[in-house]
């Protein structure tokens, strides 16, 4: 009974409960002759299992000067950022680890909103996924249409964020125009039209 009971303190009931109902489908299933305990129906119970894990609300104690983005990846919640650099300063430039927080007004970016006592975040909302995908698009509207061509491509921080947010199509049009290299550094060649204004250089080079 004490095993019992300290499973349920630190996993919660509606693990618990969970837990409890796929071993009596699974005796079920097994009396009537379902062979259903395969390497995949492990796999989608461990994975259902995660996710539960995740929504269960339970304190968290964190650095009181942790950001909402590093609050979120130390407890393993991944939001996307295309600005931030951890050996940099914050600086909510690409805007898209925007995640909605109760009682705010609009939007915040998680890379430079504080987490405080008892905030109430969405990291993966259907509004906060759609608001990354709209900027996603805007920037790749203002981005040269050659991935498949480019030295980056397999390697690129846009291409990723873009492909885990399911962009396919890009709904606006191309409107920068044409711009030439920079060489004028002889330990770089910068290409302008690629540029996406994370301001990473500029606060490397500050």
């Amino acid at each position: 009974l004490d095993v019992v009971m300290s499973l349920v303190t630190r996993l919660g009931e509606e693990t618990v409960f969970m837990l409890i109902a796929m071993l009596v489908f699974w005796c079920v299933d097994k009396r009537r002759g379902y062979y259903i305990l395969s390497v995949g129906f492990v796999g989608t119970i461990l994975n259902q299992f995660m996710k539960l894990w995740f929504r269960i609300p339970r304190p968290w104690v964190l650095d009181p000067d942790f950001t909402i983005l590093e609050a979120a990846r130390s407890v393993g919640i991944d939001i996307p950022t295309l600005c931030h650099h951890p050996l940099l300063r914050p600086e909510g430039a690409c805007r898209v680890c925007v995640c909605k927080v109760t009682g705010a007004r609009a939007f915040l970016p998680a890379c430079i909103a504080k987490a405080t006592d008892g905030m109430e975040v969405f990291t993966h909302d259907p509004d906060v996924l759609e608001a990354r995908k709209n900027i996603v698009e805007l920037l790749l509207a203002n981005h040269p249409k050659d991935c498949l061509a480019c030295a980056r491509s397999g390697n690129c921080e846009l291409q990723t964020v873009a492909n885990n947010l399911g962009i396919r199509k890009v709904r606006y049009e191309y409107n920068r125009p044409e711009m030439e290299l920079d060489t004028t550094n002889p330990c770089l060649v910068r290409d302008p039209a690629k540029c996406i204004l994370c301001g990473r250089c500029v606060r490397m080079c500050a």
